[in-house]
This record gives structure tokens, C-alpha cells and sequence, in this order.
């Protein structure tokens, strides 16, 4: 297992552990589990840029929410 050091004020590490505890986690817990949710978040972003980019890229349009709520009603 691998350890990394995470330097914070001594209000931040008190609000860390607080909320960390409300949530039944060790603080280390806590952070993984937010850290790991981050980048997850990060890729999921990548991949949909990526994605829209090779749609508009084969020649096709996007359709607004706007213009598909118009064309149900």
C-alpha cells in the first residue's frame, strides 16, 4: 500500500475529520473516496468533449433541449 501526505491548516484538518465522522469514514477514507470521485468526474468530462467533437467532426448537428421540448409539445 502506498501513502500520500496531504499538507492542510489545522482548520482545514478539523473540517475534514468533522465531516468525515458525520459520514460513518476515516478521514483517510474520506479522501480517497472524494479524490477518486474527482477524477472520475475529470475523465467522464474528457470523454464526453471528445465524443461531441467526433459527432460534429462526421458532419452532424446538435439539437438544443430547447428545440426538442418545442418539438414535443
Amino acid at each position: 500500500m502506498c501513502i500520500i501526505e496531504v499538507k492542510t491548516t489545522a482548520k482545514e484538518k478539523e473540517l475534514i475529520e468533522k465531516y468525515a465522522s458525520r459520514n460513518g469514514m476515516t478521514v483517510s477514507a474520506y479522501i480517497k473516496e472524494t479524490v477518486l470521485a474527482r477524477i472520475e468526474d475529470a475523465y467522464d468530462n474528457e470523454m464526453s468533449d471528445s465524443a461531441y467533437q467526433d459527432y460534429l467532426e462526421k458532419g452532424k448537428e446538435a439539437t438544443s433541449l430547447e428545440d426538442l421540448m418545442d418539438a414535443n409539445e
